[in-house]
């Protein structure tokens, strides 16, 4: 018996050359073209591994039919296949209904038996999509330099990795229908896996059995995350979170309306859980592969408080300590300034087992395993492993300063618990960002997101940090410039307050239009030009002009100026390597190298030199205005008007005028710079 199967009913929309279902607002900021383009592409760049013979990705990712059913049975999966109503509603923004998932992919033709059962419920935890606008070519032809093709994997990365992140998902599995072909697809924070195109009308067992798979397995075989449920509205759990939060200063955390969820937080070192409640995710920001880090104030139940969670895919590698680790360890030797992590670890594949959590873990093992198979060292993907932290101090993000002197007394506090880590603990941030640092509810300085960190002078030479704050020699001159030691830390501390300053204290005084090249060129130059004059005390941010733009804040020009001449020998221009027999001349070069030599020496050596600058300053309370909270110079609508726009320079004269043009950034067409759609500088 066959089943013929109408293909407008099972397939509620077509995917565009566009990106966008042709049922979606085009002015949806999910569906905009340039922002699917422009960001995904640079996030799925050497990030798609295949085609892989369908019989061996199955052996990664689906069971046979009756393996499924065996586990069915041996687990109490739910074999009607409907999915959890947590599930199915992934966010304010995007819904896995008609938009993310649909029921059946089926081209016009008899079908076997079962395959009816794909027009069910089951279908909807698979992202289907069905390709019209193209004939002939195939879509995952990467050689081809078909524009439609690149734009159709785009828009296709975009709704996956959106589900990953709205749906509570390990990973998303996707089925691609052309009008001759299939595709099985499979995405996680690593990347995408895909198969060799087959024909519906040869193959039909590989689509009974995917059918069969999804229909019967348990949630986490098809990706879910089953450490997270949905509270229904007025369930007990949900009401005494916000009884709790509510006689918290954070009280509209959790509001009345908002969409919860139950998690279980397991704790690696006690082998136990703890559950909170936390609103469900509704930015559309991070739907990226990579990390996915995300960090907001949730209710420990078991606790009875407002807690502080972070949850990312952290990257595995061997010898290297988790952030829970780190933290262990940096409350045991006392370092100060720290967000008080309590409770957390890796989070395991089966955490609704509470009672015997299987020792394996939610992670992308398998496509970095294919992608090192098929790509060799080349590749670039990296293994994955989810990790959730729960810490008892919640903050403001840096960029919420209540003034100019809240800012650097947070970042003195932030360099303290640095310090204390280095020389107590022997550990090393490496990933100083406005990030990573946050403010208390006293106005202290807080320092987080270890994740990048080294114990006891490891020999890491692996470049790690957030670009747009690495020391100059990190960005420049690659892996030849060896250990990252305590300096460069340093100074990406200065360029934290830079950046805070420049982009939102009143103190400085300039307009929007005028400095946003220059603000790009400063922290977007991979070359570093910018940031190499700003260190000689040259250039357009020299101490004469920054007390032209900061008339009223003389403390922070001073603590800023002085921060800054602390890296100025650091940096001098080397004397000119030439043979000479005048002997003034070679004491002359001797004592210039030996003065470099000396700077960066005190700045590897102790953080005291740069802790007694900002003590100096941040102690005299007094002479700082009081009325300069944070302003964002570059808000929505600026950045929406500069969005796409970069620009050049001519450096071949050193310190000379800049000349500026702009023109439409497109990936691929070369390595410039712009401001994305957060206000943050891309490469």
């Amino acid at each position: 018996m066959t089943t013929s199967l109408d293909s407008d009913k099972i397939w509620p929309f077509n995917l565009l050359a566009s990106g966008a279902p042709s049922h979606v607002n085009a002015t949806h900021p999910l569906w905009d073209e340039a922002f699917i383009v422009d960001e995904m592409h640079g996030a799925m760049q050497n990030r798609w591994v295949g085609p892989l013979p369908v019989s061996e990705w199955e052996s990664h990712d689906f069971p046979s039919p009756l393996k499924g059913a065996k586990q069915v049975g041996e687990t109490g999966g739910l074999v009607d296949g409907r999915p959890n109503v947590g599930h199915t509603v992934v966010g304010a923004y995007v819904r896995l209904d008609s938009s993310l998932s649909t029921a059946a992919c089926s081209s016009e033709q008899s079908l076997p038996l079962g395959w009816s059962m794909m027009s069910g419920d089951a279908w909807n935890d698979v992202l289907a999509l069905n390709v019209t606008s193209f004939v002939d070519d195939d879509p995952f032809n990467f050689s081809d330099g078909n524009a439609a093709s690149h734009e159709l994997r785009i828009g296709l990365a975009s709704r996956a990795y959106h589900a990953l992140l709205h749906g509570h998902r390990v990973f998303v599995l996707a089925c691609v229908r052309t009008p001759t072909t299939f595709r099985f697809l499979r995405f996680d924070r690593s990347g995408a896996t895909y198969t060799d195109a087959f024909s519906a009308t040869h193959d039909n067992a590989l689509l009974h059995q995917f059918t069969m798979w999804i229909h019967y397995a348990p949630h986490d075989k098809i990706g879910f995350d089953t450490s997270v449920t949905v509270l229904p509205s007025g369930s007990p759990d949900g009401q005494r979170a916000r009884d709790i939060c509510m006689s918290s200063p954070w009280g509209d955390v959790l509001t009345e309306h908002a969409s919860l969820c139950l998690i279980q937080i397991y704790d690696d070192r006690t082998r136990t859980f703890h559950r909170i409640v936390a609103r469900r995710p509704e930015d559309i920001e991070q739907g990226y592969p990579g990390r996915a880090t995300r960090a907001y104030p949730v209710v420990d139940l078991d606790e009875g408080c407002l807690v502080f969670l972070k949850d990312t895919w952290r990257v595995f590698r061997a010898g290297v300590p988790s952030e829970t680790d780190t933290y262990r360890r940096l409350g045991k030797e006392g370092v100060r300034f720290l967000p008080d992590f309590y409770f957390g670890g890796d989070v395991p594949s089966h955490s609704q087992s509470s009672d015997n959590p299987l020792s394996t873990v939610q992670n992308t093992q398998c496509t970095y395993d294919l992608a090192l198979r098929l790509k060799g060292a080349e590749t670039t993907i990296q293994s994955h492993i989810h990790h959730r932290l729960l810490m008892k101090k919640i903050g403001r993000r840096l960029s919420t300063f209540k003034s100019s002197w809240e800012l650097c007394n947070a970042i003195m506090y932030a360099l303290q618990a640095h310090t204390d880590a280095f020389d107590i603990a022997h550990i090393l941030h490496r990933n100083i960002s406005d990030d990573n640092i946050m403010i208390g509810e006293d106005g202290t300085g807080i320092l987080i997101g270890w994740s990048h960190c080294i114990h006891d002078d490891r020999h890491d030479l692996l470049r790690t940090g957030t670009p747009i704050f690495m020391a100059i020699p990190l960005l420049t001159r690659g892996q030849a410039v060896g250990i990252h030691c305590r300096r460069y830390d340093l100074e990406s501390f200065l360029y934290v307050l830079v950046y805070s300053v420049l982009r939102f204290s009143p103190a400085f005084q300039a307009d929007a239009e005028e400095m946003y090249w220059s603000f790009i060129e400063f922290f977007g130059d991979p070359e570093c030009v910018a940031k190499t004059l700003f260190l000689l005390n040259t250039g357009r941010f020299d101490e004469r002009r920054l007390a032209i733009r900061m008339p009223d804040c003389d403390p922070l020009l001073r603590l800023l100026c002085e921060f800054r001449a602390l890296f100025t020998y650091v940096y001098y221009p080397c004397p000119e390597e030439r043979d000479s027999s005048d002997p003034r001349i070679q004491e002359q070069q001797k004592a210039r190298r030996q003065r470099m030599r000396d700077a960066a020496d005190a700045l590897n050596n102790s953080s005291e030199p740069v802790l007694q600058v900002m003590r100096r300053w941040v102690e005299r309370k007094d002479l700082w205005p009081e009325n300069d909270a944070a302003q964002d110079k570059f808000g929505p609508e600026f950045r929406a008007k500069y969005r796409g726009k970069v620009p050049y320079r001519d450096y071949t004269v050193v310190g000379g005028d800049s000349n500026w043009s702009s023109k439409p950034w497109r990936p691929g067409t070369g390595r410039y710079l712009a401001m994305d759609r957060n206000g943050r500088i891309v490469w």
